[in-house]
């Protein structure tokens, strides 16, 4: 079972697209997608970034 987490949620109600939120993060879009299923998991500090950004905390984004 892939791992939850809310990035797109969050995402979403800050109104960027993958591309946007990947250019603030210094990354591309295909590790985000990658992020948002699951498919991949981002180390601690990607996941701080991540939070950041999108103005929020891990806990709201990656609790179960």
């Amino acid at each position: 079972m892939k791992p939850k987490n809310k990035i797109k949620e969050f995402r979403d109600k800050r109104g960027l697209t993958q591309v946007e939120l990947g250019q603030l993060l210094g990354m591309s879009q295909t590790a985000i997608s990658l992020y948002e299923s699951g498919d991949r998991k981002p180390d601690v500090e990607t996941a701080k970034n991540i939070a950041r950004v999108l103005h929020t905390t891990l806990d709201s984004i990656f609790a179960p």
